[in-house]
């Protein structure tokens, strides 16, 4: 389980879930599908953002959103919560989401350490490591758009980096030369590999992603300015 992304491990798990609801459905030994999903989707989120929490701790902060968001959710659908405790809900939300934007810096260089953790929500972001023997890391969007450039690394071997994005794009630049290998679960979303495909085995990037309407775009700096 380790080595698989936690949302292709979600997404399979629900689609096993989903099979059973349907097979008892038919069986008989269930009324509505339909009412049981959307009563209990939100576990999906929860599950999810436990996973990513295990997997990356680097990533905790969004990690425990996600299960917060889950919580409420499943708690309205149970009846737990009434429709009012949105009202509280959602300024909360926005007041943290600004405080992140306002915190934020457009431009930044990090590193060159072995482990990086970066993220961006509604808004632009370029980060820039530092030469450095990185060997992993973690890239979260959200509503915006990251630019993580790598070309500066010199990593001792392989670097496994966890990126998950949420209607926006995460573009990662790398030297001529790596291999990228990019697998993940794609929902509503894409990504692409546009280097120069001139690896010598000396430098893996290894990308586990989750793209939810969003892209990720690996690409060389000089190729594209």
């Amino acid at each position: 389980m380790s080595s698989m992304h936690p949302g292709r491990i979600v997404l399979g798990g629900s689609l096993v879930a989903l099979g059973v609801l349907y097979l008892l459905a038919t069986l008989d030994a269930i009324e509505s599908v339909g009412a049981i999903a959307g009563k209990w989707w939100p576990l999906a989120l929860i599950a999810y953002g436990l996973l990513q929490l295990v997997a990356d701790r680097t990533t905790a902060i969004g990690s425990i959103a996600i299960i917060a968001l889950g919580a409420l959710l499943l708690g309205r659908g149970l009846g737990v919560f009434d429709a009012s405790i949105w009202r509280f809900v959602w300024p909360f939300v926005l007041i943290v989401a600004g405080i992140w934007v306002l915190a934020g810096r457009a431009e930044r260089t990090v590193g060159g350490g072995r482990s990086i953790a970066t993220g961006t929500l509604l808004g632009l972001r370029r980060v820039r490591v530092q030469p450095g023997p990185l060997e992993s890391g973690s890239a979260v969007v959200v509503l915006g758009a990251l630019t993580l450039d790598l070309s500066d690394v010199e990593p001792p071997g392989d670097i496994d980096l966890r990126a998950t994005v949420i209607a926006g794009s995460l573009t990662v630049m790398v030297p001529e030369g790596w291999e990228i290998d990019l697998d993940g679960t794609p929902i509503l979303g894409m990504w692409d590999n546009t280097t120069a495909r001139n690896g010598n085995g000396k430098h893996l990037l290894r990308i586990r992603a989750l793209t939810v309407a969003g892209a990720i775009e690996v690409r060389h700096r000089a190729r594209w300015g």
